[in-house]
């Protein structure tokens, strides 16, 4: 089931407030950035992999496939 068809089951069975119209939705997603650091409770080749994974991971916007001026990114930072 596409996202755009469990949204609109969703709204069909009244678990969305208002009309449900995709058109008008707006998106928000979050994105961490990941920093290592020499602090102990890792090992430095399982930060620099972790790390490393995390920058690979692909854009949430552009997996689900959200319309760009509508959807809102927020991101942080976590030190590892």
């Amino acid at each position: 089931m596409s996202n755009a068809a469990a949204v609109a089951l969703a709204g069909t069975r009244g678990l969305i407030p208002g009309d449900g119209d995709l058109g008008s939705a707006f998106y928000f997603i979050s994105r961490m950035t990941i920093a290592p650091t020499d602090s102990p409770g890792m090992s430095a080749w399982r930060k620099k992999l972790f790390v490393t994974m995390a920058r690979n991971a692909s854009d949430p916007a552009e997996y689900f496939r959200l319309p760009e001026g509508r959807t809102v990114s927020m991101s942080g930072r976590v030190e590892l």
